[in-house]
């Protein structure tokens, strides 16, 4: 996807969720089917730190995109 939309930073997607699970957004069994990541926006900085998250546990609830460039315009300058 990252390719096709022509983002210029990395985005994080993997079928087995070990990263998932490693930033603590993976719950183990879900009521769909098995494992699930939480709807999750982690933004890091070009040194690797955690400047913003969002993470719900409600599957229908997803972070808009306004709200996500608000997060990184307040710490971008």
């Amino acid at each position: 996807m990252a390719r096709r939309k022509r983002l210029t930073f990395p985005v994080a997607s993997e079928p087995d969720g070990a990263l998932f699970e490693k930033l603590g957004v993976f719950r183990k069994t879900s009521w769909l089917r098995g494992p699930l990541p939480y709807p999750a926006v982690l933004v890091f900085d070009q040194e690797g730190a955690l400047r913003w998250e969002q993470i719900t546990a409600n599957v229908l609830r997803r972070t808009q995109p306004s709200t996500i460039l608000e997060a990184i315009q307040s710490f971008s300058g």
